[in-house]
């Protein structure tokens, strides 16, 4: 179940939401952090937290956004078997979940043509691991982008991602085995429509 409330503040010039959940998954499979392709049946998991999310604009040209997402998951009913060995998991974080996300965006459109915006996201640390041994550390990541619009129906932009080419794990496996994300990335792309 979820429950939340969406309000208008200064003069409408932003809106923020908010909502707590809180939900139990029963009889799932999960990805097997130490094996990757394979899954581990879990009797049951459960998370519950709070999602915010702000818009405010600042001037007509100037909007700032924001997100944040906190959230305490942990298995309910998981006996996992390591080396022949039954191991209750009950109570311990499911691997690659963080507690935290952020996310901050500037947003500057100087006129009906351009558009112009920086980023910033933060995800906090993760257990790598159903026995939550190791942990990963957290990170941030900021990016931009410059969008010009050709026409009515055709829009380029410019995205850099990762401008400070942060080394992070997008997925942790093991102590030994993580799927880095992705270096400093510039794309441009056109989008049209028809």
């Amino acid at each position: 179940w979820e429950v939340g409330s969406k309000y208008l503040f200064a003069g409408n010039q932003g809106q923020a939401t908010v909502a707590y959940y809180d939900i139990v998954r029963r009889n799932i499979a999960v990805a097997d952090p130490a094996n990757p392709g394979t899954t581990l049946p879990v009797g049951q998991q459960s998370s519950h937290g709070v999602e915010l999310a702000a818009s405010y604009k600042l001037t007509p040209q100037w909007r700032l956004d924001g997100n944040l997402g906190i959230v305490a998951a942990q298995y309910d009913d998981f006996t996992e078997n390591v080396g022949g060995v039954a191991v209750s998991r009950a109570g311990k974080r499911p691997a690659n979940v963080p507690e935290r996300v952020a996310n901050a965006w500037l947003t500057f459109t100087p006129n009906a043509q351009w558009e112009l915006g920086a980023d910033a996201r933060y995800v906090s640390a993760r257990f790598g691991d159903t026995a939550n041994t190791y942990r990963d550390r957290a990170y941030t990541l900021f990016g931009a982008y410059a969008s010009y619009k050709l026409d009515r129906k055709t829009t380029l932009t410019l995205r850099g991602k990762n401008l400070g080419d942060e080394i992070y794990a997008e997925r942790v496996n093991s102590a030994s085995m993580a799927y880095l994300g992705a270096p400093r990335t510039l794309e441009l792309s056109l989008h049209t429509r028809f």
